[in-house]
């Protein structure tokens, strides 16, 4: 975790020195902004619920979604979230690894445009996932339905 708090601090101090060096405001473009802020946006519960509201998740799905990211990193401390920035556990079969994502916020960006944008409003969020086949474990519904009230217990 160090090395990454590292290389964040590392990237944001050469956007300052580009910036500086550019005479450029980071208010003064969005694109710039917009980018500076995502690539160095710190790991957390609220960072990736807000990012998840960004990207067009509705206000009723986040907190399952963050749930599922809770399920799959162990609150944030799996290798393959620290490694591969991959929140949602997504694997890739062909090569029998997980995908390894240059950003969290791009493992979200593939689960939101891959499994989220899939979802209608017919059934409920979890019956989806269950349908989807989702996850192997057969209790993975009834652990993410708990993992979940916590959560908005402790919001």
């Amino acid at each position: 975790m160090m090395k990454k708090v590292a290389r964040i601090q590392s990237i944001k101090a050469c956007f300052t020195a580009l910036f500086i060096l550019a005479n450029i405001s980071i208010a003064e473009t969005n694109i710039i902004k917009t980018e500076y802020y995502d690539s160095v946006l710190e790991l957390s519960i609220d960072n990736i619920q807000n990012y998840l509201c960004k990207i067009g998740v509705k206000k009723e799905h986040i907190s399952i979604i963050t749930s599922q990211v809770i399920l799959e990193t162990g609150w944030l401390q799996s290798e393959v979230c620290l490694d591969y920035n991959n929140l949602c556990g997504l694997y890739n079969t062909s090569k029998s690894d997980f995908y390894n994502f240059n950003t969290w916020q791009e493992s979200l960006d593939i689960y939101y445009t891959n499994i989220y944008l899939k979802y209608n409003d017919t059934i409920c969020y979890y019956e989806f996932l269950e349908n989807w086949g989702y996850a192997e474990d057969s209790l993975y519904i009834s652990k993410l339905k708990s993992v979940c009230n916590n959560l908005k217990q402790t919001v």
